[in-house]
């Protein structure tokens, strides 16, 4: 497959100096205002969201289910019993 020139292209990840968050839309600085990410699905290697964009969405995640969270660490792990486990 050919590219035309007049085809738009994508950043070089490797040169890549800012990046524009998905929630709130701000372009700023990769290294200050974005994580290294885990995920494969990104090609530059870099989370979506800003710090502080992703911080909130943690916090509020957190407060909509925190009573959901909070049994979750109280319950006795899964899994733990059996042939393989520490019965």
């Amino acid at each position: 497959m050919r590219l035309s020139l007049s085809e738009p292209r994508s950043p070089n990840p490797l040169t890549m100096t800012s990046k524009t968050c998905s929630r709130c839309g701000q372009s700023r600085p990769l290294i200050s205002e974005n994580y290294r990410s885990g995920v494969r699905g990104t090609k530059d290697g870099w989370s979506t969201m800003r710090k502080p964009c992703e911080r909130r969405r943690q916090q509020l995640y957190y407060e909509r289910n925190k009573e959901r969270i909070s049994k979750a660490y109280k319950a006795p792990a899964r899994g733990l019993g059996g042939p393989y486990g520490n019965a």
